[in-house]
């Protein structure tokens, strides 16, 4: 049982080899040719004498990329590399730098700008991608919409596939040159590529095993020399016909990195190019940063987009010594790993000595290379990513997120791939306008008469605040608000102010505790909403109005005298119930601070109230003093008879949150004494307070003398304990429903 375990580890283990090895072989001969094929666009025009030694530029800047890269990014299988953006781009700088030398300029002078113009570019480059890594800037393209992203992968398949077809055929493939494909020597490479790629495809999409790829593209070479062997076709004729790669120089190019180039290229015609070196970082700041989440989502593997940022800074700043061909993550050579199976840095390692070894000693051996097999990696990347961003997306996604990628790939693949991923990002945030227009900023809606603060009340102001509780209307507001949905809020408060049938509220409460930022366009909404309310006589609160929100609304015209703000809804609420407590009391509230009068009339006679009210010691307390301490036994109940006390929870380092308010009338500490645990709060006096104690011996002591007593006293807590579990329900069902 143990050998055959171990038999089946060795074997695990030589087929993990077997794909790494495979893997890192045919991506390092792919880097290679984009190594050259980006430096010949860069160097191409009237440069194209200096394209042996800008290979060698590319050959360093594609080894040092993929090395920094596999040993530093985030996910272990990517790959890096040059870029064809910015190959594209830096062959306009470079040509512009290259233009203002004077007309006698030497070629090593030519050489030396372009050099230096390449070099300056990867620099700063480098020192961006190090510096939004640093400050965390990459999670920036999170808010990216998924429906770019899948369009970016859609037009980036089929970029890939027009390329395998274009380096199949040997041709640049467009419009004019379509035709190309149906000559015959053509068409018998790129016909198998194509059934190759659609091969390599469907294997992978019906077989999970890691092996099958590798497999399949070595027998494809071994196919491939089989059949020109038995047609009598030797290499030299096949390469003739244009069906290997190449050809590629046979010798290194250490001769065409020299450091020293920066000091003795003539500074300003690079200066001249610093607008267009500017526009290649951006676009490489867009490049990185959708190829880093397009590898995410391709893979389904999360990756630290900071992390990366700096993988390639530094892959950057070091391939800048030696010229700098501008690159950083491969999406299309990470999915080939991952699609492989080979998800070490031992790929990207592996990727990278084959480029070192062909700058050391010349690339002519990856000439062998069918041109059929390597079109065909390529074409089944193509497919990959285009089918897999269009073909599997369809029943997954909203009708209008698929039209958005639709447009992105239409756009790319006929106007030009940046326009594409520009369009997508603007019908991107057109679509999130509307969605986000249409979401209610309004996430609660209450009455003052179900939202009640943490204030208790005297049965009279219960009344009082039951009846006319419904003219206080609180709004919970969520998310960031901008104009148009500040529009709504105008418009619903409007509504209720202008509503016929039903009693104008008093005060509005605009609670900001879930807003998450506000737009300065906000600002005029919420002043025409003050002038409204101010002619209508309606009080608007706000709470929950955190610092930055407030300094955004105070910088503004709006007039904050004439609204009253707390920190907290509660706060708020409190406010309004005093304020409406004032209006409809008849006579002065202070005048009813008599602890008979709260007793009689709920379950007490006025003789009984007379008679219970004789066995409690009376005490009075300065603001501040403690009335309970949290943490002490529980051995008597309070009833407030004058003043105002908190209910709060006593927090280390001397810090305290509050429960609850109480006033006249008004009961405390009787739950802790009726189930015999110790103070889970304090109770503190706000102000001046005269309070009523019933002790345990008083408490006995009317047991003992007047039984009778004693439970009209249970059923009058019974019935205090009851109300508060409903009113508890009652603002518990506001809050779910």
């Amino acid at each position: 049982m143990a050998q055959g375990g171990t038999q089946g580890t060795i074997r695990d283990h030589a087929a993990n080899a077997t794909i790494t090895l495979v893997s890192g072989m045919v991506i390092g001969i792919l880097l290679v040719t984009y190594a050259i094929s980006f430096s010949a666009i860069t160097f191409s025009g009237e440069l194209s004498f200096l394209l042996e030694r800008a290979i060698g530029i590319g050959l360093f800047s594609a080894a040092v990329m993929a090395a920094i890269t596999s040993l530093t990014a985030s996910y272990p299988g990517t790959i890096g590399g040059p870029q064809d953006v910015a190959a594209a781009v830096m062959a306009i700088t470079i040509g512009t730098a290259v233009a203002s030398l004077p007309p006698n300029a030497s070629p090593e002078q030519v050489y030396a700008t372009a050099y230096a113009t390449l070099a300056t570019a990867s620099l700063l480059i480098a020192v961006t991608f190090l510096c939004l890594g640093y400050f965390k800037l990459g999670n920036l393209v999170r808010f990216i919409p998924y429906p770019v992203m899948a369009g970016f992968l859609a037009a980036t398949g089929w970029l890939l596939l027009k390329s395998s077809l274009g380096l199949m055929a040997g041709l640049t493939l467009d419009w004019s040159t379509l035709s190309g494909l149906l000559n015959g020597n053509a068409m018998a490479v790129w016909v198998p590529g194509v059934v190759l790629g659609l091969v390599l495809l469907t294997c992978s999409w019906r077989f999970k095993q890691p092996v099958i790829l590798p497999g399949l593209i070595i027998g494809s070479i071994v196919v491939f020399y089989a059949v020109i062997a038995v047609l009598g076709i030797t290499p030299d004729a096949a390469r003739a016909n244009g069906w290997l790669l190449g050809p590629f120089p046979g010798k290194g190019f250490t001769d065409s990195i020299d450091p020293s180039l920066i000091f003795q290229a003539n500074v300003i015609p690079s200066l001249r190019t610093f607008v267009e070196i500017v526009t290649v970082v951006i676009l490489c700041v867009l490049g990185i940063l959708l190829n880093v989440s397009g590898i995410e989502a391709a893979t389904r593997k999360n990756i630290d987009l900071n992390r990366d940022l700096m993988s390639s800074g530094l892959a950057n700043l070091a391939a800048s010594l030696g010229g700098g061909l501008i690159g950083y993550q491969q999406l299309s050579l990470t999915m080939l790993a991952d699609r492989f199976g080979a998800h070490n840095r031992l790929v990207g390692l592996l990727a990278a000595t084959i480029c070192a070894l062909a700058f050391f000693s010349g690339a002519d051996v990856l000439a062998y290379f069918p041109k059929v097999v390597v079109g065909g990696i390529v074409a089944f990347l193509g497919f990959d990513l285009l089918l897999g961003s269009l073909y599997r997306e369809w029943n997954k996604l909203p009708m209008v997120d698929f039209l958005i990628i639709l447009l992105i790939f239409v756009v790319a693949t006929t106007v030009g791939f940046l326009e594409g991923i520009a369009i997508g990002i603007v019908a991107g945030a057109i679509m999130f306008i509307i969605t986000y227009s249409k979401i209610n900023v309004v996430r609660q809606e209450y009455l003052g008469s179900e939202f009640r603060s943490n204030v208790d009340r005297t049965k009279a102001e219960e009344e009082i605040l039951k009846e006319h509780g419904d003219r206080t209307v609180i709004l919970v507001l969520q998310g960031f608000i901008f104009f148009g949905t500040a529009n709504q809020i105008y418009d619903l408060v409007r509504a209720k102010i202008t509503r016929r049938g039903v009693k104008k509220p008093m005060h509005v409460v605009i609670d900001f505790r879930r807003v998450t930022g506000l737009d300065s366009s906000v600002v005029h909404s919420f002043i025409k909403l003050v002038q409204f309310m101010q002619e209508k006589n309606v009080t608007l609160v706000f709470t929950g109005l955190r610092k930055e929100l407030a300094l955004r609304l105070g910088d503004s015209e709006l007039d904050f005298d004439a609204v009253p703000a707390f920190r907290d809804l509660d706060g708020g609420i409190e406010w309004c119930e005093e304020q409406t407590l004032e209006a409809f009391t008849e006579g002065s509230r202070a005048s009813r601070a008599s602890l008979e009068s709260y007793l009689v009339g709920d379950i007490f006679t006025k003789a009984q109230a007379r008679e219970f009210i004789s066995y409690l010691e009376s005490n009075i307390y300065e603001p501040g003093d403690h009335l309970l301490r949290q943490g002490s036994p529980s051995d008597d109940i309070l009833f407030i008879e004058m003043g105002r006390v908190t209910v709060q929870l006593e927090l280390p380092g001397g810090k305290s949150v509050r429960l609850r308010s109480m006033g006249p009338g008004t009961v405390v500490g009787e739950i802790g004494t009726y189930l015999g645990l110790p103070r889970t709060a304090s109770v503190v006096a706000d102000d001046p307070c005269h309070a009523r104690r019933l002790t345990q011996k008083g408490f006995k002591k009317i047991e003992r003398e007047q039984p009778a007593l004693i439970s009209i006293f249970h059923k009058f807590m019974a019935r205090r304990l009851s109300q508060k579990l409903a009113d508890n329900n009652r603002m518990l069902e506001a809050v779910l429903r």
